[in-house]
């Protein structure tokens, strides 16, 4: 994932299933009204009578969650510099 200038991964618990989809397997998001946030939802599939949420890795954290994570890793850097972690990289 990669967002202006900071480069992030996201790390998962478990993978329960990989999958390849043909494309026409694979639809636009539906409008599901207003107040519900589907900017992460990149599209939707269907394989094997179920529905899968395709994920918009660049859009999957908000600006403001992007700005906490770009904070903690200035406050983590500052802290590596004169604390018991002085040298650890992060």
């Amino acid at each position: 994932m990669r967002l202006d200038s900071l480069e992030m991964g996201i790390l998962v618990d478990k993978v329960s299933e990989v999958l390849e989809m043909r494309s026409e397997s694979i639809d636009s998001i539906p409008y599901f009204g207003i107040g519900l946030n589907t900017n992460f939802i990149l599209r939707l599939g269907k394989s094997h009578s179920k529905v899968r949420i395709l994920l918009d890795m660049d859009n999957l954290l908000s600006s403001n969650e992007v700005t906490e994570v770009h904070f903690s890793i200035g406050e983590v850097a500052s802290m590596s510099s004169s604390g018991p972690w002085s040298g650890a990289a992060f």
